[in-house]
């Protein structure tokens, strides 16, 4: 449950500051990865999970979710966002 309680608090900050969690640990110590098409896609994933107020409603609440259900939420949206690409 503290890692719950450490995503929130790491998702409020970088609301705060309006960036994504990636540019609080640019410049940390260890091995520098180049920004791939897939990172700049998670990035962009996460600034839109963040401006979405039902987002923040859903995350205290996740962590207390039985895991099937959290796997049929995540298959809903899977099939939501592809049928949405489907139709740009």
């Amino acid at each position: 449950m503290d890692c719950l309680f450490q995503s929130i608090n790491l998702m409020q900050i970088c609301d705060v500051l309006q960036v994504t969690p990636a540019w609080l640990f640019e410049g940390a110590p260890g091995p520098q990865s180049k920004a791939t098409a897939a990172a700049c896609q998670m990035d962009a994933a996460f600034a839109a999970f963040q401006a979405d107020d039902i987002a923040r409603q859903v995350m205290p609440v996740w962590g207390c979710l039985p895991a099937r259900i959290k796997h049929l939420m995540v298959a809903l949206m899977t099939a939501v966002a592809d049928e949405t690409t489907e139709h740009k």
